[in-house]
């Protein structure tokens, strides 16, 4: 008997701890403003696997009662009505039932329920006297069973724990909606000007600085372009995008609008998890409902639908308030139609000696004759082809009615005058005459001319050294005369291994050339530094300064460790 009774008060003494900390009680938001509602979570302790018994929970709210729904066998939840500012004191009170009790209580509750409105029904209709006693007696008795069942379930429920929060409602205030810095729009063109048949880039930056921040809220781009609804790419970064191609664009303007909106992301993701487990057991009660034979228990399970659908169509709905516009802003596109005329490029680099540059000269309307465009340059020194073989100072390209649309090319070269020029500036120039174009103006291309690059002269370009304390020399001599001083930087790029010159273990040299001394040969000494070393080659680095025309030599050290 001892021993029962030891027993019996361990269980007791381990469910008392237990009910202590079965229940968390939270809101869907940090704080509020009044005539918003508030969602009340209740997350339980999970209960012993295939356990018998379940949860109730029965809230109140300042003081009156709330309704409280279960979403899963362990979270419940509740929506107050639109609050009014002050502190608010919210009440929760944890019970264990037995399911299969409560399953069949309430089961007979709900017929009672709708026998009691056949009754109510009949009997507002019934003017026969005796009928209407009958039918009198009959719902004093069946209010009379409701109440009794309903006392049953609630005496077979056994209190686990009651717990509240408080929470604040601060006054109404007018929240702002436009906050303008938050949302930038920008274009791929500085102007937003673009021609037709281009592709186009419009992007949506976010100063999440001006809203909060990205871990606190959730944003969303709604976009329109021309009046019509668009999709707008989402970066991953906090920014959007649209991209859309002008070929299919008349010319004028066009309005790209982008909204944008912003919701609570811990409110929300509270909302989310409730609906999600709501909806998991709806769909295990819908499965509990049509697998079971007995009609009182199908109607119970169908009541626990209709309660479910009531919750999550709630739920669902504070969920969409809390997205508010924060921003609207517009910007305008401008298409314009292509030039007449277009070149492929508006600028050329060209090199001494190199191969031809191309570019390509394009009729965008069909001309009513031969258009002829004539090409001329204001440096001598640029040859012009149509075909890479016969050069020109100038050239003539005719566009006819039948080969208007095909692209020409135009072949641009500088032959090697074997001068040191330096860098050169210089343009090719265009005139439009013939076929309805003799008013249209064409662009100048803008050229840069570049002396040949030639290494310095490095003789012998590899020695061969072996052991430490090896020594020997080449020597170093500019490829043509400079157009001012050239410094020439030697670096070993190995640190320790080398002495230049007689200079300082493992740092560099420099030569030093002019106009006068530059095909005079200048000896660079080099000295192994004793520390032993790798056999392998040592590659060395020669850096010109002062003359862009030159550039640095290959350079090796093959060297042998003993």
């Amino acid at each position: 008997m001892k021993a029962i009774l030891v027993f019996i008060f361990g269980i007791l003494a381990s469910s008392f701890c237990f009910a202590q900390d079965a229940a968390t009680l939270r809101t869907d938001k940090q704080s509020y403003l009044s005539n918003e509602k508030a969602v009340l979570l209740v997350s339980l302790k999970p209960l012993p696997q295939n356990s018998a018994d379940e949860y109730f929970v029965f809230g109140t709210f300042e003081g009156g009662n709330i309704r409280t729904f279960k979403l899963a066998s362990t979270e419940f939840v509740a929506i107050t009505e639109p609050l009014q500012s002050g502190s608010k004191s919210w009440n929760v009170n944890v019970y264990l039932q037995n399911k299969a009790v409560v399953a069949n209580l309430e089961s007979q509750i709900i017929a009672k329920k709708k026998e009691l409105k056949v009754v109510t029904a009949l009997l507002k209709g019934e003017t026969d006297s005796a009928k209407i006693a009958d039918l009198t007696n009959a719902k004093t008795s069946l209010e009379g069973e409701i109440v009794s069942l309903n006392n049953q379930v609630v005496a077979s429920r056994t209190l686990l724990e009651s717990k509240s929060k408080t929470f604040n409602v601060a006054s109404a205030t007018i929240r702002s909606k436009a906050i303008n810095d938050a949302l930038v729009l920008s274009s791929s063109s500085p102007n937003n000007t673009f021609v037709r048949g281009e592709s186009a880039t419009i992007t949506m930056t976010l100063a999440p600085e001006h809203f909060g921040t990205i871990e606190e809220q959730e944003t969303d781009i709604l976009a329109s372009f021309d009046g019509v609804s668009v999709l707008a790419n989402s970066d991953g970064l906090g920014g959007y995008t649209y991209e859309f191609s002008t070929s299919t664009l008349a010319t004028g303007d066009f309005v790209f609008t982008s909204d944008l909106y912003l919701q609570d992301k811990v409110a929300s993701q509270s909302i989310r998890v409730a609906l999600q487990a709501g909806g998991v057991r709806k769909i295990q009660q819908e499965l509990y409902r049509d697998s079971t034979y007995n009609k009182k228990l199908a109607d119970y399970y169908q009541h626990e639908v209709d309660d479910l659908n009531y919750i999550l169509n709630a739920l669902h709905s504070i969920l969409a308030s809390y997205k508010s516009l924060a921003v609207t802003k517009s910007l305008t596109i401008t298409v314009v139609p292509p030039p007449p005329v277009v070149l492929s490029v508006t600028s050329l680099a060209l090199e001494e000696g190199a191969s031809f540059v191309p570019y390509t000269i394009t009729l965008n309307n069909p001309p009513t004759g031969d258009v002829t465009v004539a090409i001329t340059t204001n440096l001598n020194d640029i040859d012009l082809s149509a075909d890479q073989m016969a050069t020109q100072k100038s050239l003539n390209l005719v566009f006819t009615q039948q080969n208007w649309a095909v692209p020409q090319t135009v072949y641009v070269q500088v032959p090697n005058d074997s001068v040191i020029d330096g860098t050169r500036s210089a343009s090719i120039n265009h005139t439009v005459s013939g076929g309805g174009y003799d008013t249209v103006t064409v662009p100048s291309i803008a050229v840069t001319i570049n002396d040949p690059v030639a290494a310095l002269v490095c003789d012998p370009s590899t020695i061969y050294m072996y052991g430490t304390w090896a020594y020997d020399s080449y020597n170093v001599t500019l490829p043509h005369q400079p157009t001012g001083s050239v410094e020439v930087t030697i670096d070993t790029l190995d640190g320790y291994h080398f002495i230049l010159n007689y200079g300082s273990q493992g740092m560099g040299t420099t030569l030093y050339f002019d106009q006068q001394n530059w095909n005079q040969p200048q000896t660079v000494q080099i000295t192994q530094s004793g520390w032993g070393g790798f056999t392998q080659i040592y590659p060395f680095i020669h850096t010109v300064t002062g003359d862009a025309s030159i550039k640095g030599c290959d350079f090796a050290v093959d060297y042998t460790a003993f």
